[in-house]
């Protein structure tokens, strides 16, 4: 059976050098959660159907990925991002900004 899990990323680098501080970034987290378990986002269910991660790096978030990799995610990010060059060819993929460590 297909399990399904809200993601929610929350990160306002704090630990990130280069970077402006996002307080605003935990509010949105918040926000969110609170609507996928409201009636009208799904009734989803707090915990067990719902991740928050505050300030993760990349390899908390591969792990997360990678044990639910055969179930339904939805992911959701607050937080700086941006563009990087893909190749030579010029395209552009859209990233994220999360802590190093």
């Amino acid at each position: 059976m297909v399990r399904r899990m809200a993601l929610l990323i929350s990160s306002g680098n704090l630990n990130v050098p280069g970077y402006e501080h996002l307080p605003g970034t935990a509010m949105d987290v918040k926000n969110w959660r609170e609507y996928l378990m409201s009636p009208l986002g799904g009734a989803w269910l707090d915990r067990s159907e719902i991740r928050c991660f505050n300030e993760p790096n990349l390899e908390t978030i591969r792990a997360f990925l990678q044990s639910y990799k055969d179930d339904y995610v939805l992911m959701l990010f607050s937080g700086h991002g941006g563009e990087a060059p893909i190749g030579r060819g010029g395209a552009l993929e859209r990233i994220v900004c999360l802590n190093e460590h």
